[in-house]
């Protein structure tokens, strides 16, 4: 049987630094459907962190809006890290962040 590859592990100021970079062309709101997009959960996943109170929101005229600096915070948080079963993009996002930590 093959290796196990495991993910680095990487101070929560380079998670939060990649974050703040790889989200600054977007709106400073956010929808749910563009936290699914970025995060690479479905949306019943991302609800449930807003419904658990993990991930921070507003919920005006029947949608929940998500400031990005909210979801930057989420990013950075020891929930979001201890996340088991990591989505594509948040191991990609760790991958990024542990390399720009190591460049620097």
């Amino acid at each position: 049987m093959g290796s196990i590859r495991t993910l680095p592990q990487v101070p929560t100021s380079a998670i939060l630094s990649y974050y703040e970079t790889a989200l600054i062309r977007l709106p400073e709101v956010l929808s749910i459907l563009q936290v699914c997009d970025l995060s690479g959960n479905r949306r019943h996943t991302v609800l449930g962190w807003i419904h658990a109170g993990q991930l921070c929101s507003f919920y005006i005229g029947q949608k929940y809006q998500i400031p990005k600096t909210f979801l930057i915070e989420f990013a950075g948080s020891d929930y979001y890290a201890k996340i088991g079963e990591k989505s594509p993009s948040h191991q990609l996002a760790i991958r990024f962040a542990a390399k720009d930590e190591n460049d620097h």
